[in-house]
């Protein structure tokens, strides 16, 4: 009677640190970031299904998973302002036509502009783990335009055509 006493106890201890674990690495973030722009090749290496265009320059991307509690990309580049658009335009199309779900379609315009839009909250970003990032700066977004995107209809992006840079935000 007492060792099957033990063995359940074992089981019973072994089985608690098994869920611990797995609620620990659940709950961890995995951030992986730019704190210098990269090239265009680089960043297709890391995201092949990101089609930039052929003139993005100064890359710069952040991701970040949290286990159960989600998962955040964030990028941007710049490029001439009618490739940031047509940019734009390619991932408004690309979300609606694989939108599996009428509720995750976007609309098909782009919104101007007319105030900067609103920046994206410092406790956004450190649940994500990604607080040190300096570069994601919205607050220097004058005029443009801005949209939703994919995936479901859960992105974001501005098009800051002033210094035709564009900016792309999702979370799950």
């Amino acid at each position: 009677m007492c060792g099957k006493s033990v063995k359940i106890k074992r089981y019973t201890l072994a089985w608690l640190t098994g869920i611990g674990l797995l609620i620990l690495v659940a709950g961890c973030s995995h951030p992986d970031f730019t704190n210098q722009p990269i090239t265009l090749a680089r960043f297709t290496n890391q995201f092949a299904s990101i089609k930039l265009p052929i003139s993005a320059t100064n890359i710069f991307f952040a991701r970040s998973s949290v286990g159960l509690g989600g998962r955040a990309l964030l990028y941007q580049f710049d490029a001439p302002v009618g490739d940031c658009l047509g940019y734009a335009q390619q991932l408004i199309e690309a979300n609606n036509s694989r939108a599996g779900r009428p509720e995750w379609r976007v609309a098909t315009n782009l919104v101007a502009l007319t105030a900067p839009p609103p920046l994206i909250e410092k406790a956004t970003l450190q649940a994500y783990g990604l607080s040190k990032i300096r570069w994601f700066d919205l607050g220097s977004v004058r005029s443009g335009y801005s949209g939703r995107a994919g995936p479901s209809g859960l992105g974001s992006f501005w098009v800051d055509t002033e210094h035709g840079r564009f900016y792309y935000f999702w979370t799950d």
